[in-house]
């Protein structure tokens, strides 16, 4: 079992300072940042008073992040976006020195949820109905989100800023000459603490993709696919499009919300007989380690999905230790990386 001798060694003060810490001597005057690292220090060790009372037991609660993720690891392999950002979690977490409780997949929940109320942080991964966020916040109101749903304003949240880069890759592909442009993704599911969906919400990229076509007069040439996340079934939607339209009649350009679905629109073009870019333009979001490799390279949005992961923690940290009060509303730049896959537009009256 750690000491006090152990948690001074790797916090780099005397043990006295490190006890009048632990014990909440409010006679001693120390820096913060003093009072933070010997926190830290502790909980890494996991050190427990030999007269722990309930402030103490407290103090190192605080410490606990319970993630709350509502993406199965089943579905982070159809999606390693999520697994991206969950991999930032607990990076920062551990360069914190912050514990993770269990996560909580909701497609597994056969109970009910835990209380909430004994962790220092609720950390939610996806979209939860406002029920259930408003139930968790009663319990604890230190609670961030990574969504991309918009939430309580009262509510730390974290999202990529897909919204503007879809408006960025329409510009581009209407600069090709595009102006016959699909969409194909999927909704936004908001579940309750069984992972039943009890609504759904229309995608960020969606929602840019209407409101683009809308701004440049493009409503006839509107064209949505809802397939879902899945490669399978955006491989079905696209071959069924490919077969009952005839080329002049079919979008130039082809949007997909995440990359999984443009490998099943990449498969549903090359087996209708088609050519990308020659034929239609290809674009998608993710940027997964595979897209440099099909054939032809993929133009992606690249998010920085760690980094959302990462300054979701930072939150956490500033709310404990700095005493911040007011709610932020954070959006991680993401970059569009163009590769083969897109060209200027092809005559669509031949």
């Amino acid at each position: 079992m750690a000491s006090i001798r152990d948690v001074a060694k790797l916090a780099g003060f005397s043990p006295a300072t490190v006890s009048r810490i632990l014990n909440q001597d409010t006679t001693l005057s120390v820096k913060q940042s003093t009072k933070d690292k010997v926190r830290l220090s502790a909980n890494q060790l996991g050190y427990i008073a030999k007269e722990a009372d309930r402030s103490q037991t407290y103090e190192r609660s605080k410490l606990t992040i319970a993630v709350l993720d509502t993406v199965s690891e089943a579905q982070e392999l159809d999606d390693p976006y999520f697994a991206d950002i969950r991999r930032g979690i607990e990076e920062q977490a551990q360069h914190d020195l912050f514990k993770l409780s269990r996560v909580i997949y909701s497609g597994e929940i056969t109970q009910d949820l835990p209380s909430f109320k004994s962790f220092g942080r609720v950390l939610v991964i996806g979209t939860f109905s406002a029920d259930l966020l408003k139930r968790i916040q009663t319990e604890n109101i230190n609670m961030v989100v990574i969504s991309d749903v918009p939430t309580d304003r009262q509510i730390d949240t974290i999202r990529p800023d897909f919204d503007i880069q879809t408006d960025e890759v329409l510009d581009h592909l209407h600069k090709l000459g595009h102006s016959k442009i699909a969409f194909i993704g999927g909704s936004v599911d908001a579940v309750n603490a069984d992972g039943q969906v009890l609504y759904k919400n229309d995608d960020l990229r969606l929602l840019a993709y209407k409101n683009w076509m809308q701004r440049h007069h493009l409503e006839d040439d509107m064209q949505i696919l809802l397939t879902g996340w899945n490669t399978m079934k955006a491989y079905l939607a696209v071959s069924q499009l490919l077969k009952t339209f005839s080329l002049p009649d079919l979008p130039t350009a082809l949007v997909a919300a995440s990359d999984p679905i443009a490998v099943g629109t990449y498969r549903a073009i090359l087996n209708a007989g088609y050519k990308i870019p020659k034929d239609f333009s290809v674009t998608s979001f993710d940027d997964i380690e595979a897209a440099q490799y099909l054939v032809p390279a993929l133009s992606s949005v690249h998010p920085a999905s760690k980094e959302i992961g990462r300054e979701a923690v930072r939150l956490i940290r500033q709310r404990i230790f700095e005493q911040r009060t007011a709610a932020l509303q954070v959006i991680v730049p993401s970059e569009f990386i163009e590769r083969e896959s897109i060209d200027g537009a092809r005559l669509t009256n031949v």
